[in-house]
């Protein structure tokens, strides 16, 4: 059994991040309408491994949330926490907008400008620049 998460794929990385996900917003069910050939694949041999529990939920309490359940181990915790914080570091580096403070230390501007067209900001008149401290005008 893989420890280490980096010993993980993503396809791997992805499917314990879905089964955390599982675990914590829907009580362990899962719908395995969001999993593929290779998902499926994965979590047999985690579960053989015992790194996860996955079954099939009993067929009177199938819902359009899913039909099978699955439950982590403390290993799998640990390591789905990891890289969910793993994951949000990259996907903080790859944002595509910035803060009011980023965006005023970058360009000097301390005004907000409000509403965009086409993903362009909107003229903003009388901003105050902080650079040269001009005030609204």
């Amino acid at each position: 059994m893989k420890v280490k998460l980096s010993d993980f794929g993503k396809d791997e990385r992805s499917l314990l991040l879905f089964f955390e996900t599982c675990a914590v917003d829907y009580g362990g069910r899962v719908d395995r309408r969001r999993m593929n050939d290779i998902d499926a694949a994965i979590a047999r041999r985690w579960h053989e491994e015992k790194f996860i529990k996955f079954g099939r939920i009993v067929a009177r309490h199938v819902n359009s949330q899913g039909s099978s359940w699955c439950q982590l181990s403390d290993t799998a915790w640990s390591l789905a926490h990891q890289e969910r914080k793993n994951r949000a570091e990259r996907m903080w580096l790859k944002r595509k907008w910035l803060s009011t403070e980023e965006n005023t230390n970058e360009h000097g501007i301390a005004a907000v400008r409000l509403g965009a067209v086409d993903g362009q900001e909107l003229p903003f008149e009388g901003e105050v620049k902080v650079k040269d401290k001009a005030t609204r005008g």
